[in-house]
């Protein structure tokens, strides 16, 4: 029997790697430390944030996102936009192509970034909300506009390389 359940929200198309293989091996690790690993896959760019403003979390000791740095964006976002944010922590697994936040809090590797979940391991970071027009979103890692921004919208565009 389990004793601690967690919420994964898993972007599928981000990143270079097989998700179903990463997933295999996080539910595997979760397993051995009597923790289950509900996952929900993200089926489309915004996805995320629709499932961070509506999934039942009130039941999860820990919330986990397997993606990359967008992926982390938008459920923080949707999180961020419910009545009352939620106050359950939030682990990152990589899972995408630069991993920036990843590499910038030390949850680059899978195994690291799951013991860190596992073990309750918690490290404040800083919520940035950036309100434009009648439109609001939040990020935690980085925020750009301008030729920054159009890189971004350019490499997505060319992500099928």
């Amino acid at each position: 029997m389990t004793s601690k359940k967690y919420l994964c929200v898993a972007n599928p198309f981000s990143g270079v790697t097989r998700k179903k293989e990463l997933l295999e091996q996080l539910q595997s690790w979760f397993a051995m430390e009597q923790a289950e690993l509900d996952v929900h896959f993200t089926e489309s760019a915004g996805h995320a944030i629709q499932l961070g403003q509506h999934l039942d979390i009130s039941d999860y000791q820990g919330l986990c996102v397997l993606g990359g740095d967008g992926t982390v964006r938008e459920f923080i976002d949707g999180l961020m936009h419910r009545p009352s944010p939620p106050t359950v922590p939030l682990g990152v697994l990589p899972g995408g192509t630069g991993n920036s936040l990843h590499k910038t809090i030390g949850s680059d590797k899978l195994r690291d970034a799951a013991e860190r979940i596992l073990r309750g391991q918690q490290k404040p970071l800083d919520l940035m909300r950036v309100t434009t027009g009648d439109k609001t979103i939040h990020c935690i890692n980085l925020v750009g506009w301008g030729a920054i921004a159009q890189i971004a919208l350019l490499a997505e565009k060319m992500r099928w390389m």
